[in-house]
């Protein structure tokens, strides 16, 4: 919110190729923070940088590892994702803090999933979800039932 992140994608294409039984592919770097970005990230979430592979990897696939952040409670989300939050002051503390609890749970869920198999998660309308643990939540803005409120999805007075 204060505007000291500063935030950047991986820009090196070499570090962005992708093998596929099609042949050699450079992914978007859309889905890869680079290292500083990352690390600015974990020290503001109190987590911690680790590296997998963005997406998950069919036989034949091999792509390079991106950075993700890896919570004290043991979520873990890719750092690009919630890097492109870092401009969205804008949008206010509440608007912000809940944009960035759902990206961490369903990033977590996403995660898990691509690691782990099973059914994809599925998320209903303006979902947030619960409170990350170390984050700050303004006042009025977890609800009754202990999850977080979307101010975007919320009945205007």
């Amino acid at each position: 919110m204060n505007g000291t992140l500063q935030t950047g994608n991986v820009t090196d294409p070499t570090k962005l190729q992708e093998t596929s039984p099609f042949g050699p592919a450079t992914l978007s770097s859309a889905y890869y923070a680079s290292n500083q970005t990352a690390s600015e990230l974990a020290q503001l979430l109190g987590g911690k940088v680790v590296q997998m592979p963005a997406f998950g990897q069919a036989a034949g696939w091999t792509e390079p590892a991106a950075n993700f952040i890896q919570l004290s409670d043991g979520q873990t989300v890719n750092a690009a994702s919630l890097a492109s939050y870092a401009g969205d002051g804008e949008v206010g503390a509440a608007q912000l803090t809940a944009d960035l609890t759902q990206d961490i749970n369903e990033g977590s869920a996403w995660t898990n999933y691509y690691q782990n198999g099973g059914p994809p998660p599925s998320f209903g309308m303006g979902y947030i979800g619960p409170p990350i643990s170390g984050m700050t939540y303004p006042a009025g803005t977890i609800g009754a039932d202990g999850n977080v409120i979307n101010p975007s999805m919320s009945a205007s007075t």
